[in-house]
């Protein structure tokens, strides 16, 4: 009697996981990939969050393969206003701004105007913070395709088909709905590894990108501004050729500009400036590019542990004011901006 008891136990679990698992496979293959990526919109805060979201401002910290440290400023105003400005004491500083269908981008001291539609468009969809949201207001075509399993995820996946034909392909975790990689027509990769809750909203944290080559680096996500309004002159677009930055820069009486709010004052010279009790040397790299340094300790000998510096790059200016991207010593990094007042 027992042993029959236990074997139609073991029957019916049989049959129940059986029949579990087949109600999996044909739920997985009846959601559409429209559902799984509203599902991570609405992981990420859903339409109506998104949509209220008016300015997003980013700094995140890369560490490339050779163990480089680069920092990405990135700026979104509206759904048509899009800076993104790469810097390193290593590589080339390069800014792209986009404005209402309309882009440059700037290498030293000039603008080049880009007219590719497909990387205009692609800058049309980074004006959203989340992909997914992006791909729904732009009218992205989605479709499934095979699903996959990774070591530690089971995702869906989907082909995101932009209206000009470009593909991405999406994977997303069945278990949160979150996308954990995108793969783009160049083959490179985006994995994202983490997230960051924010004011209600859902934003990649540690993401691994990887290159055609398979070049791999990590990005860390280290300061996010809300709402903050930053001043349109961020999406100035500069006049196509030498754009370089007026002379009236390098010296003169300027003022801290955050938001509508003017803060502390600093007095520069022709190289030095000095903020407060505080004096920097200034050297000029470029017309668009300075760096500020001193010795922490006078007394002390001017090895690298006691040289605080910044490396300033000016990126876009309207009159008597400029905006610039700066990275430190002690591996800080942001944006400010500074109206000259004498």
């Amino acid at each position: 009697m027992r042993i029959q008891i236990k074997w139609s136990f073991f029957f019916g679990m049989l049959i129940y996981a059986v029949t579990a698992a087949a109600q999996q496979k044909e739920t997985n293959a009846k959601i559409t990939a429209e559902e799984i990526v509203q599902r991570a919109i609405d992981n990420a805060g859903g339409d109506k969050k998104l949509k209220a979201v008016k300015s997003a401002e980013f700094i995140s910290q890369i560490i490339t393969g050779d163990n480089d440290t680069l920092y990405f400023s990135v700026k979104r105003k509206g759904s048509d206003k899009y800076y993104i400005s790469v810097m390193s004491f290593r590589y080339e500083n390069t800014t792209t701004v986009f404005n209402n269908g309309n882009a440059v981008l700037i290498k030293n001291n000039t603008a080049e105007r880009i007219t590719d539609p497909i990387k205009l468009e692609s800058l049309a969809l980074n004006c959203y913070s989340s992909i997914d949201y992006g791909y729904k207001k732009l009218g992205y075509k989605l479709s499934r395709i095979e699903d996959l399993q990774f070591s530690n995820f089971n995702c869906y996946g989907v082909l995101a088909e932009s209206p000009l034909g470009s593909k991405t392909v999406n994977y997303y975790d069945k278990e949160t709905g979150n996308c954990i990689m995108i793969m783009y027509p160049s083959g490179s990769r985006t994995i994202f590894k983490s997230f960051l809750p924010y004011q209600g909203l859902l934003y990649g944290k540690d993401l691994l990108l990887s290159d055609a080559k398979g070049n791999i680096s990590t990005s860390f996500l280290r300061d996010i501004k809300i709402d903050k309004n930053p001043d349109d002159n961020w999406f100035n677009l500069l006049p196509i050729g030498d754009c370089r930055p007026p002379a009236i820069f390098k010296t003169g009486r300027f003022q801290y500009v955050n938001g509508n709010d003017i803060t502390a004052i600093m007095t520069r010279e022709e190289n030095k400036q000095i903020e407060s009790d505080t004096e920097y040397k200034i050297e000029w790299l470029s017309d668009s590019d300075y760096l500020l340094h001193r010795l922490k300790y006078v007394s002390a000998p001017p090895i690298n542990e006691n040289i605080e510096y910044f490396k300033v790059r000016i990126t876009s200016w309207r009159g008597n004011r400029y905006y610039c991207q700066y990275i430190t010593s002690d591996n800080q990094a942001g944006t400010c901006a500074f109206e000259k007042i004498e």
